[in-house]
């Protein structure tokens, strides 16, 4: 979670009030995703050479069947077609940028596990998702959401995080048919109705390499809820 950034004349912070970012890490605590099974790097500790160590020690630590697990909010750039992520020290250089393409082909490349979700809030962030898309077929299965599509800029508000922060905890707003859980499939819906009326744009999903859109992310208190409940 990066909301600002050592050139500063270069990189427009965010609002750090009530980050969502920060809710996400405490809620995933709370699912039991502890210790070194959980990595959180925010603002200044979120340098390019952090992002690659840290990356690969969690990656280094996964196994036959486990699902990992990326989430990156900030700024989002295209640079001669390539998408980049603002980690903290970005400079002038491309060198010095944390490219989609790189942390694809980092997991490609070591990931022994099933799964990986990767969750993007940031400008042109729906080119991970093409970016993605390249590597059909993959051995891995891929569920990519993103904020907006890869040629859009996307909103300084946390409307696409609470969206992915809704399905994660279970919330009835995201349970489009009411079963008590909250799906992949779902999230998609969500997130796309909540940025299209409240922030005019259009969100990315992706979902590669055999990934399921069944697969379960929460479920709900099961309270009956309003008919009307989640209209917008």
């Amino acid at each position: 979670g990066v909301l600002e950034w050592q050139k500063a004349e270069d990189w427009e912070s965010f609002e750090a009030t009530y980050r969502r970012d920060a809710m996400l890490v405490e809620h995933l605590k709370q699912r039991g995703i502890t210790g070194k099974r959980l990595i959180y790097l925010q603002d200044k500790a979120a340098t390019l050479p952090a992002i690659r160590a840290n990356l690969a020690k969690q990656i280094g630590r996964a196994g036959a069947g486990d699902t990992l697990l990326v989430y990156y909010c900030g700024h989002g750039f295209l640079e001669a077609g390539e998408g980049y992520f603002a980690n903290y020290d970005s400079g002038d250089t491309r060198e010095t940028w944390w490219s989609m393409r790189e942390l694809v082909d980092t997991i490609q490349d070591t990931f022994k596990g099933e799964r990986a979700l990767l969750f993007v809030d940031c400008c042109h962030s729906g080119r991970l998702v093409e970016e993605v898309s390249r590597r059909s077929p993959t051995r891995i299965a891929y569920g990519v959401f993103t904020s907006s599509s890869a040629e859009e800029t996307s909103t300084g508000n946390w409307t696409f995080t609470q969206a992915l922060y809704d399905a994660l905890t279970g919330s009835p707003l995201v349970d489009r048919n009411r079963d008590g859980a909250v799906t992949a499939a779902e999230l998609g819906d969500h997130a796309a109705d909540e940025m299209t009326v409240f922030e005019g744009q259009r969100n990315a999903v992706g979902m590669v390499g055999g990934f399921d859109a069944g697969t379960v992310l929460s479920r709900t208190p099961g309270k009956p809820v309003p008919a009307r409940y989640g209209e917008r």
